[in-house]
């Protein structure tokens, strides 16, 4: 008969683990410690899957922080270890370590450092010249993180259409309120009564909107224009649809800026 194929095999909850080959179908176990290294590296791996979903949201992250989520993600048994956790991951160059605070997407600032550091001469206008293997480096940078901003720019430019077109029709609303008032004041002072009469009511109209326009200054501590007002309006239909459809506002600037940064880099060299 053919030797039969080496056979692996995980127990439940990694308590065993066996091979089967040629000789004689010898097997062995994972050790305790053993096991721990298992669980303990697949730990690291969701750890480093944290940090990719903070890093889209934010640029640095407080040591103690990461050293918190690395202890909570079960990648260290300790303060200490955890420490050592993320001194690995510095050296690994997954963060990048400063001061007291770890850079999540280190390799942004490699990028700028090496634009400096790796640059071949100066251009007339006192711009850096890049190398051509650093110039493709952030050219495919900037591809990667362009393509991770485009489904968010697609859908923030619909919330902010959504919102413009709720903000005008709002004004237009207001508008159609002011013909209406004219017109009803019209025809009481010229037709149904008289002046005496309109005359009180048309002040104290004025004074009421002249009142509602500055506890609009009060609160939001702008100038009551027409132009404020619709900003107002629009960013808070913004506010509503980002919460309604759950966009990511932080993700979403972070990923903007990331790019705005690469463009600069490439186009002053």
């Amino acid at each position: 008969d053919a030797p039969a194929a080496p056979r692996l095999g995980f127990g439940a909850g990694l308590r065993g683990f066996a091979a089967s080959g040629t000789d004689g179908g010898e097997a062995f176990e994972l050790s305790a410690d053993e096991q721990s290294e298992v669980l303990r590296g697949a730990s690291v791996r969701a750890l480093r899957e944290a940090l990719s979903v903070h890093g889209a949201t934010r640029a640095t992250m407080p040591r103690e922080e990461l050293v918190a989520l690395a202890r909570d993600a079960g990648a260290a048994e300790s303060d200490e270890h955890a420490e050592r956790v993320v001194d690995a991951l510095h050296d690994a160059g997954v963060v990048l370590r400063v001061r007291d605070d770890v850079l999540l997407r280190p390799e942004v600032l490699t990028a700028a450092v090496g634009a400096a550091l790796g640059a071949r001469g100066t251009a007339e206008g006192g711009g850096v010249v890049l190398t051509d293997s650093l110039r493709k480096r952030l050219s495919e940078l900037r591809e990667r993180v362009n393509d991770e901003l485009k489904p968010l720019a697609a859908e923030h430019d619909e919330i902010e259409r959504s919102a413009v077109r709720r903000a005008r029709a709002i004004l237009w609303t207001g508008y159609a309120g002011l013909l209406t008032q004219f017109g009803v004041f019209y025809q009481l002072t010229f037709y149904e009564l008289s002046w005496d009469v309109m005359e009180p009511v048309s002040y104290f109209t004025g004074l009421a909107l002249m009142i509602g326009g500055y506890t609009y200054f009060m609160t939001t501590e702008r100038e009551c224009t027409n132009q404020n007002v619709f900003q107002k309006i629009v960013c808070q239909r913004m506010d509503t649809l980002y919460a309604k459809q759950g966009f990511d506002v932080r993700k979403y600037g972070a990923l903007k800026e990331q790019v705005a940064q690469l463009d600069r880099m490439l186009q002053g060299s």
